[in-house]
């Protein structure tokens, strides 16, 4: 379900392009962010991505993950969880300094830190936007 929602509001093109993922990764990671943060069109082609995703994702593919980037919204909040919960890795890129429409930090967190409960994390930092393991 989540593939097809990406897909219509991120369709890749030539000029966004992820790295094929490996046939046996070393583990899973998803980037999380939220559609139309990204920066400039010029930036993103007008797809909302932040200029660092796919840099990002394609670092973890060289490094043999199996790397997907994930738009958050409220409304998605439970599939994004369940999703981010069998995956060994979420590298959250949401702006917590500005609103956002459809996103509400409160929520975010309360997705997040159930995600943390799975992994176990042991988080440093009171704020599971900020978890490390």
């Amino acid at each position: 379900m989540l593939e097809r929602e990406y897909a219509k509001l991120a369709p890749l093109s030539a000029t966004h392009t992820v790295a094929p993922l490996p046939a046996a990764p070393v583990g899973r990671v998803v980037v999380l962010e939220v559609p139309g943060k990204g920066g400039t069109s010029t930036e993103d082609g007008g797809r909302g991505h932040r200029a660092d995703t796919v840099p990002i994702l394609n670092a973890c593919v060289a490094a043999g993950f199996a790397a997907v980037p994930r738009f958050y919204m409220d409304a998605s909040a439970a599939a994004v969880a369940q999703e981010c919960a069998r995956v060994d890795a979420v590298i959250v890129r949401v702006p917590t300094d500005e609103d956002v429409p459809g996103v509400t930090l409160d929520t975010l967190r309360a997705m997040l830190a159930s995600v943390n409960k799975v992994h176990k994390c042991k988080a440093k930092h009171s704020d599971p936007l900020y978890c490390e393991s």
